[in-house]
Formats: C-alpha cells, structure tokens, sequence
C-alpha cells in the first residue's frame, strides 16, 4: 500500500510539471518578465465575429450580424483594418472610412483596439485578452446611440505572403468546412431560422472545385440540390471567393468570401442570391490533415 501510495505521488508531480510546461510554453516569452507589449501581437491578423445586434426592445430579441476581416496592428499603436459584414439585411457596404485606429496593449495582456468612423456605431472598441502570440479573443462595444452587438471577437495571425501575393496555388487541396448561422428574415427583431452545414471542398489549381456536404435546419435536413458548378477566385491580398451553382435550389448561386488565415485555414461570409433571406454566419474551413490519413493506411 505504501508502494502504491508512492508511485500515485510520483505520478502526481510529473503530471504536474508537464501542466506547468505546457502553460509556460504556451504563454508569449515577454509575459514571463516585463509583461506583455504591444510588440507581443504586433502584426497582421484575420478576425472574425458571429453576433447579435440587441435591439433596445425587451423580449424583442435582437438582429443577427457575422463579420470578418483584417487587421493590422502596428508597434507606434496604430493599425489599419478592413471588414466585410453581413446582417439580416444582407452583404453590408464595406468599411465605413476610417478616422483613426489606436490600439494598447497592457502588461497584464488585456487591451483595446478602438476604431473611429464615419459610421453610427462609431466609436468601435474591442476589449481583448491575449491568449497566445497568435491567438486574442474580445469583446466589443460601439458609440452610445448604437444597439450592442454581443458576441466574441476572434483574432488569429495571418501568415504573411510569398513576395507575390497569394494564389490559387496556396489553398489548392481538400478542406473541411463547417458554418452554424441564422437565415436572417427581413422582419428586424423577429430573428430567423438556425441552419447548420458541413462541407468537404477541393481547391483545384485551375480554379474549379468539388464540394459534398449536408445541412440541417428547423426544418429537418436538407437534401443536396444536384450539382452544377463550383469556382474559386484567390486574389493576391489573401481574399478570395468560393461559387456554388446548383439547380433547383432558391439560395443559388451561393457565394463564400473568404479570407486565408494561413495555409491551413480560412475563414467566409456566405451571400446568397439578392432576393433571398440571406445566411448569417462565419465559415471555418480548414484543410484536410492528408498526414492523417496516411497514418490511418499505415494501420
């Protein structure tokens, strides 16, 4: 017993020394010392949000709102920032223009990226917490007049691009996608009906693709509708597009814009046909681990 007692302890103390490895390794060097900086998340970043707009109407609800983008955080506590938004109202206007972008960051790892625009949600500020040196998560609140949009900020750090851009050539493979949003009726505070879709895709070098997947909504599952072509555009700024047509389907032709996080992930706004009801939500693609599946063969 006092064997067993013993081995229980030893095991205990290692397990404990590898939690705190795994903590410390995982935790940017600079928060061990002088605490974080904005050095620490300097850089470009792919940021996405899938939210409500509250109304100020209790027991209204609210309107549901998905946005992403990319933002540039610079050392002197600037940055740059683009954003596309989609809302039950549909595809929103870009980015209204920009008056200024300040960010801080504190030595505990909290901070704030604030965004002044000629828009009514202006000031737009993200409350964030570091999780890793690629990895914020946050919060954002907007001008005073504005209805809150409530829902967390994701930010993960994009990976630069060859000299000459991105291409097809830097997502040609077989990815996994997958998209929990809300097809937004045109009635405001009445929300909309929850979807839920997976979508296996593969990126050829020539700009076509095959896709399969399945979707779920309210209503039950939804059929595929027959397949009549799929294309994908990659623009050198790490922005592209993913067109489906298919036939007898009212949401045809189904575009994702999307934006490359780094090789292995990307992140989409679905937009529809313009008389539909438009799907309000983010796509999460990433690719296939081809690794994977060779172990799998090994076994």
């Amino acid at each position: 017993a006092m064997n067993m007692k013993k081995v229980t302890s030893i095991g205990l103390l290692f397990g404990v020394v590898a939690l705190m490895l795994s903590v410390m390794t995982s935790v940017p060097a600079d928060a061990a010392s002088n605490g974080f900086s904005i050095e620490t998340i300097a850089g470009t970043w792919i940021t996405h949000i899938q939210g409500t707009a509250a109304l100020a109407l209790p027991g209204v609800g609210g309107e549901p709102v998905a946005t992403i983008g990319r933002l540039t955080l610079n050392e002197d506590g600037t940055c740059e920032r683009e954003f596309n938004t989609v809302t039950s109202l549909g595809s929103l206007p870009p980015s209204a223009p920009l008056i200024s972008c300040t960010v801080i960051v504190n030595p505990d790892g909290t901070g704030s990226v604030t965004f002044v625009s000629l828009s009514p949600f202006s000031p737009t500020v993200i409350n964030f917490r570091i999780v890793t040196q690629d990895k914020l998560v946050g919060l954002t609140t907007a001008g005073v007049m504005a209805d809150p949009v409530v829902g967390v900020f994701h930010f993960a750090r994009s990976t630069d691009p060859a000299s000459s851009g991105f291409s097809i050539e830097t997502i040609a493979g077989t990815w996994i996608g997958h998209l929990q949003a809300t097809i937004a009726l045109a009635v405001p505070g009445v929300g909309g009906v929850p979807v839920a879709s997976t979508i296996r895709v593969t990126f050829n070098e020539d700009g076509t693709c095959e896709r399969e997947g399945g979707t779920v909504t309210s209503f039950g599952s939804v059929p595929a509708a027959p397949f009549i072509s799929c294309t994908v555009i990659v623009n050198p700024d790490g922005t592209g597009s993913i067109t489906i047509v298919t036939l007898n389907n009212p949401f045809s032709p189904f575009v994702i814009n999307f934006r490359i996080v780094d090789e292995d992930k990307l992140v989409g706004l679905p937009t529809i046909r313009p008389m539909a009801d438009p799907v309000v939500g983010v796509f999460h693609f990433e690719r296939e681990r081809q690794d994977d599946q060779d172990q799998d063969n090994a076994d």
